[in-house]
């Protein structure tokens, strides 16, 4: 089974609803710093800017938290810890990604190579966790209603409960180019604990409050390509 890389994984998932929405040609609609849903129907704006406001919260959490990755072709534990501004994800094995708050770890076999240049893959594979992936997706559909109805743009909302904490759902289909549908989930304090899409879900199985130290520096004996 081939290992889940970084790399990899931000084509999957994770990157997914930015994937999905900028298909379309909507990714960046509604880019304003502050969350708004003005161009939603009076009854869905409420539920979508309470939404993105509970995002914000995610990425200033200290939480380290476990989920279950599932797809038609393979099945794995992914833990995600942060520690602002530190993070790590960890796709099972030897296979992590790390930022101590100054420097980006691609980890494969305790070889480690450090990632530079204007692309934020720390912040790409953190903010799929800690709620912002799901501000950035939400912001794409802030269209009204006669142009989500246009796209092809269905809007669902719903409760559920993950590793004993209760969440709010959103469901986004859309029709145009036979896209599919996204759901995202999100806990009171921000964190992501559901995302689906098509046939690959991620599923939070468990939390802890205070992740230590260190997990956010590289283990003694891996070595680093500069």
């Amino acid at each position: 089974m081939p290992a889940l890389t970084p790399s990899r994984r931000l084509v999957g998932l994770a990157a997914g609803a930015a994937m999905l929405l900028s298909a379309l040609g909507l990714a960046g609609c509604g880019s304003s710093s502050t969350p708004s849903a003005t161009g939603f129907s009076t009854s869905d704006q409420a539920q979508v800017e309470s939404m993105m406001a509970t995002a914000l919260k995610g990425r200033s959490l200290s939480i380290g938290a476990t989920y279950a990755f599932l797809s038609p072709t393979s099945s794995r534990t992914i833990d995600f810890a942060q520690s602002p501004p530190a993070s790590r994800v960890s796709f099972g094995g030897s296979s992590f990604a790390i930022y101590t708050g100054s420097t980006f770890y691609d980890c494969q076999k305790a070889k480690c190579k450090v990632l530079r240049g204007k692309a934020n893959p720390r912040q790409q594979l953190a903010d799929a966790y800690n709620g912002q992936t799901f501000i950035a997706t939400m912001r794409s559909v802030l269209l009204s209603p006669a142009q989500r109805a246009a796209y092809g743009i269905s809007v669902r909302f719903s409760g559920a409960t993950y590793a004993g904490h209760a969440s709010k759902c959103v469901t986004l289909t859309i029709t145009k180019q036979k896209r599919g549908t996204l759901v995202l989930c999100e806990m009171s304090n921000g964190l992501l604990d559901y995302e689906a899409s098509g046939t690959t879900s991620e599923t939070l199985t468990s939390t802890t409050n205070a992740p230590p130290a260190t997990d956010f520096v590289l283990p003694k004996g891996d070595t680093v390509t500069p």
